[in-house]
Protein backbone atom coordinates (compact mmCIF):
# COMPACT_ATOMS: atom_id res chain seq x y z
CA UNK A 1 0.00 0.00 0.00
CA UNK A 2 1.20 3.52 -0.73
CA UNK A 3 2.79 5.33 2.24
CA UNK A 4 0.34 8.19 1.83
CA UNK A 5 -2.68 5.89 2.15
CA UNK A 6 -1.12 4.12 5.12
CA UNK A 7 -0.69 7.47 6.84
CA UNK A 8 -4.33 8.45 6.11
CA UNK A 9 -5.61 5.12 7.44
CA UNK A 10 -3.47 5.47 10.56
CA UNK A 11 -4.78 9.00 11.19
CA UNK A 12 -8.37 7.83 10.69
CA UNK A 13 -7.86 4.99 13.15
CA UNK A 14 -6.45 7.39 15.74
CA UNK A 15 -9.31 9.84 15.18
CA UNK A 16 -11.90 7.04 15.38
CA UNK A 17 -10.52 5.67 18.64
CA UNK A 18 -10.32 9.17 20.14
CA UNK A 19 -14.04 9.75 19.55
CA UNK A 20 -15.24 6.22 20.24
CA UNK A 21 -16.20 5.57 16.62
CA UNK A 22 -15.26 2.38 14.84
CA UNK A 23 -12.90 2.60 11.89
CA UNK A 24 -15.50 0.82 9.72
CA UNK A 25 -18.09 3.50 10.55
CA UNK A 26 -15.73 6.13 9.16
CA UNK A 27 -15.06 4.07 6.03
CA UNK A 28 -18.79 3.49 5.49
CA UNK A 29 -19.45 7.21 5.91
CA UNK A 30 -16.62 8.36 3.62
CA UNK A 31 -17.05 5.84 0.79
CA UNK A 32 -19.99 7.54 -0.99
CA UNK A 33 -18.29 10.93 -0.70
CA UNK A 34 -15.02 9.63 -2.12
CA UNK A 35 -16.75 7.69 -4.92
CA UNK A 36 -18.84 10.73 -5.91
CA UNK A 37 -15.79 12.97 -5.95
CA UNK A 38 -13.81 10.46 -7.98
CA UNK A 39 -16.64 10.08 -10.50
CA UNK A 40 -16.88 13.86 -10.91
CA UNK A 41 -13.14 14.17 -11.49
CA UNK A 42 -13.06 11.29 -13.97
CA UNK A 43 -16.16 12.59 -15.77
CA UNK A 44 -14.72 16.06 -16.26
CA UNK A 45 -11.29 14.73 -17.27
CA UNK A 46 -12.82 12.42 -19.88
CA UNK A 47 -15.16 15.25 -20.95
CA UNK A 48 -18.20 13.05 -20.39
CA UNK A 49 -20.07 16.15 -19.27
CA UNK A 50 -19.37 19.82 -18.85
CA UNK A 51 -19.76 21.72 -15.62
CA UNK A 52 -22.18 24.64 -15.92
CA UNK A 53 -20.62 28.05 -16.41
CA UNK A 54 -20.81 30.52 -13.57
CA UNK A 55 -24.07 32.46 -13.34
CA UNK A 56 -22.05 35.56 -12.57
CA UNK A 57 -20.58 35.55 -16.10
CA UNK A 58 -24.06 35.36 -17.58
CA UNK A 59 -25.24 38.29 -15.50
CA UNK A 60 -22.07 40.23 -16.29
CA UNK A 61 -23.01 40.10 -19.97
CA UNK A 62 -26.60 41.20 -19.30
CA UNK A 63 -27.61 44.54 -20.77
CA UNK A 64 -27.19 47.54 -18.50
CA UNK A 65 -30.94 48.12 -18.68
CA UNK A 66 -31.39 45.06 -16.41
CA UNK A 67 -29.86 47.01 -13.53
CA UNK A 68 -32.40 48.48 -11.14
CA UNK A 69 -32.63 52.23 -11.75
CA UNK A 70 -31.27 52.26 -15.30
CA UNK A 71 -33.96 53.60 -17.57
CA UNK A 72 -33.75 54.30 -21.30
CA UNK A 73 -32.31 57.82 -20.96
CA UNK A 74 -29.67 56.67 -18.48
CA UNK A 75 -28.84 53.70 -20.69
CA UNK A 76 -28.25 56.06 -23.65
CA UNK A 77 -25.87 58.20 -21.56
CA UNK A 78 -24.04 55.08 -20.43
CA UNK A 79 -23.90 53.74 -23.97
CA UNK A 80 -22.13 56.91 -25.14
CA UNK A 81 -19.40 56.03 -22.60
CA UNK A 82 -19.26 52.45 -23.98
CA UNK A 83 -21.06 51.01 -20.97
CA UNK A 84 -23.53 48.53 -22.40
CA UNK A 85 -23.45 45.59 -19.97
CA UNK A 86 -23.71 45.05 -16.23
CA UNK A 87 -20.04 44.07 -16.24
CA UNK A 88 -19.05 47.32 -17.95
CA UNK A 89 -20.92 49.32 -15.31
CA UNK A 90 -19.28 47.48 -12.41
CA UNK A 91 -15.78 48.02 -13.82
CA UNK A 92 -16.12 51.79 -14.25
CA UNK A 93 -15.08 54.51 -11.83
CA UNK A 94 -18.26 56.10 -10.44
CA UNK A 95 -16.69 59.58 -10.09
CA UNK A 96 -15.43 59.69 -13.67
CA UNK A 97 -18.67 58.28 -14.98
CA UNK A 98 -20.68 60.94 -13.13
CA UNK A 99 -18.55 63.70 -14.67
CA UNK A 100 -18.68 62.35 -18.23
CA UNK A 101 -22.39 61.52 -18.27
CA UNK A 102 -23.67 64.44 -16.23
CA UNK A 103 -25.38 62.06 -13.82
CA UNK A 104 -25.32 62.68 -10.09
CA UNK A 105 -22.36 60.97 -8.38
CA UNK A 106 -24.60 59.37 -5.73
CA UNK A 107 -26.93 58.04 -8.43
CA UNK A 108 -24.02 56.48 -10.30
CA UNK A 109 -22.73 54.91 -7.08
CA UNK A 110 -26.20 53.43 -6.47
CA UNK A 111 -26.30 52.03 -10.00
CA UNK A 112 -22.90 50.38 -9.52
CA UNK A 113 -24.07 49.01 -6.16
CA UNK A 114 -27.24 47.58 -7.72
CA UNK A 115 -25.19 46.08 -10.57
CA UNK A 116 -22.83 44.38 -8.11
CA UNK A 117 -25.77 43.07 -6.13
CA UNK A 118 -27.37 41.72 -9.29
CA UNK A 119 -24.17 39.92 -10.25
CA UNK A 120 -23.91 38.23 -6.84
CA UNK A 121 -27.50 37.03 -6.60
CA UNK A 122 -28.33 33.44 -7.47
Amino acid sequence: MAPFLEMIIHLLQIEASTHGISFMDIIIYLTPILVGTLMAVIGTRLKLYKLPKSKVKLKEAAPVTKVKGVEETTAKKLSKQKINTVGDLVKTDAKKLAKTTGLDKKDVEKLVKFALKQMMED
